[in-house]
């Protein structure tokens, strides 16, 4: 197939949906997005109310009041019956939940899919092995889902969804539940397919490092529509909405020492000290920015931690620093630091 008939489009979108306990309703509105294959696209839900609507539209298991969902020239939001039924299977659906059906054996549960298309046993055999290949899974066919670990039922979910072979991956916070090292597994063997299967990848997720480590763009639901924060290496570095700022401000303050963290005061007064973060794409001389501030504005400063690391092929660079001296003076330094084209944001207070 070509690239352009593999392609997810989303277009003015309008949903509605519940909020528990109340009678009102409420509506997700001018959703729009698009994807091609090898790409993948982070959703930060900052609602996960809504969530769940746009997760039903996208999988064709409930019709928006407007708009349109695409792959390719065909609009899945016109099908119904036989042709709707066949179109889901261009979309494979990883859940947050477990929810392998209890009974069955990994194996079976792989099967189950294909069982419900009709296929013969040589035809599924045919879907399945490379799966079980590729995701490692021989050691655990037999196996009921209560018997796995988190990360074995991850792996297993993720190959049930490939089974149809779809163009589309829609996956709902899928490292919620694992440690570090099962994130990795994971998102290691994502990378590896996306670049290998032609797969346009959608990923719900409140993992920053997971977004760092695989997506290509980022767009943030809130306040009942998906605002675009480009590509990543920008949202992580210098994102554009409020609601983006407060998810990269959580995140950084999460990466202070937490003896920095627990001291850790939100109003600026004389006497205390700010903690910023500073961040930069490439082609930056940081050094002589932060010797300006000190010569001109008689700031002193403590780095207290300074790092860098490759984004979807953007140097990033960041930096944990207390800005030492009276409001004015950290006032100064901060607009100083802003306007040479370091993203700073403050992150608290110390004494």
């Amino acid at each position: 197939c070509s690239s352009d008939l593999q392609m997810l489009n989303v277009k003015d979108l309008e949903i509605p949906y519940y909020v528990p306990g109340s009678s009102q309703t409420n509506y997700l509105k001018n959703l729009s997005f698009e994807l091609n294959p090898n790409e993948v696209l982070g959703i930060v839900s900052r609602n996960q109310v809504s969530k769940p609507a746009l997760l039903a539209c996208l999988l064709q298991n409930q019709k928006p009041l407007s708009g349109s969902i695409s792959i390719g020239k065909q609009n899945l939001n016109l099908l119904s019956g036989k042709p709707l039924r066949q179109a889901r299977s261009l979309i494979g659906y990883v859940s947050c939940e477990n929810d392998l059906l209890s009974g069955r054996s990994v194996l079976e549960n792989l099967e189950l899919p294909l069982r419900f298309r009709g296929l013969k046993r040589s035809e599924i055999s045919h879907l399945t092995t490379p799966l079980v290949e590729y995701f490692d899974l021989h050691e655990i066919l037999r196996k009921r889902p209560r018997n796995l670990n988190n990360y074995e039922i991850t792996k297993v979910k993720i190959a049930r969804a490939l089974v149809n072979k779809p163009k589309v991956l829609i996956m709902d916070d899928i490292t919620s539940n694992l440690d570090i090292k099962g994130t990795q597994n994971i998102i290691s063997k994502l990378r590896h397919m996306r670049r290998n299967y032609d797969k346009a990848i959608v990923m719900f997720t409140q993992d920053i490092d997971a977004i760092k480590s695989i997506c290509d763009e980022v767009s943030v639901l809130h306040n009942d529509q998906i605002m675009s924060e480009g590509n990543t290496a920008q949202f992580i570095v210098n994102p554009k909405h409020i609601c983006s700022q407060d998810i990269i401000k959580s995140f950084a303050r999460a990466e202070l020492p937490w003896a920095i963290r627990k001291r850790l005061k939100s109003q600026s007064a004389n006497g205390l000290n700010a903690i910023v973060r500073t961040a930069f794409i490439d082609a930056i001389a940081p050094e002589t920015i932060l010797s300006h501030i000190i010569d001109n504005f008689g700031i002193k400063i403590n780095i207290i931690n300074s790092y860098s690391e490759l984004i979807q092929n953007y140097g990033c660079h960041v930096s944990y620093i207390e800005l030492i001296g009276n409001e004015q003076q950290i006032e100064l330094s901060i607009d100083h630091l802003t306007q040479n084209r370091l993203y700073t944001e403050v992150l608290g207070y110390v004494t």
